[in-house]
């Protein structure tokens, strides 16, 4: 089984997580990073042992699954973006997976060593996670991307969509 690697703190996970005693966003300048544990200055709690159970979900088949997705989508998408012209619209297209009652936390701990830009948002009513796609380009790139990887997500299994959106 895959095991989520050792989370040190990177630019993606700091500022996403919120210590549960003292209830203060973790970020550079109030936290410790000592003997393989994320501390948290303002109260000394060690922020991932009161994530435990995320820790857990995190490990889980289903977030490896995702990962694994995200892994394909993205070389996928690398890859058919550079065969295309980047003129065109700039755009903020990306790929949004239906996923109610998504865990955000979770989410942040199973992207946080990786490139993958996700985050939980809401889209037509549905709760969800919107990935955006690699940095290929701004317009027809991007736009090619984020279609390649919502197809690459739907084979995976997932109720994915392509949001459109202009700059």
């Amino acid at each position: 089984m895959a095991v989520i690697p050792e989370l040190k703190p990177t630019a993606n996970f700091l500022g996403r997580i919120v210590c549960r005693k003292c209830k203060a966003k973790i970020t550079t300048e109030n936290l410790l990073y000592y003997n393989g544990y994320i501390h948290c200055l303002d109260c000394s709690k060690k922020v991932l042992d009161s994530y435990k159970r995320e820790l857990k979900k995190a490990n889980s088949l289903e977030w490896i699954k995702f990962r694994h997705a995200c892994e394909n989508a993205y070389l996928e998408a690398l890859e058919v973006a550079e065969n295309i012209d980047d003129g065109g619209t700039c755009n903020m297209d990306s790929t949004f997976i239906a996923w109610p009652r998504v865990s955000e936390v979770v989410l942040n701990i199973v992207t946080a060593k990786t490139d993958f830009r996700c985050y939980k948002t809401k889209h037509f009513g549905s709760t969800g996670i919107m990935v955006s796609p690699p940095n290929v380009g701004q317009a027809n790139k991007r736009c090619k991307a984020a279609e390649t990887m919502t197809k690459v997500f739907k084979q995976f299994g997932y109720d994915a969509s392509t949001f459109y959106m202009m700059d």
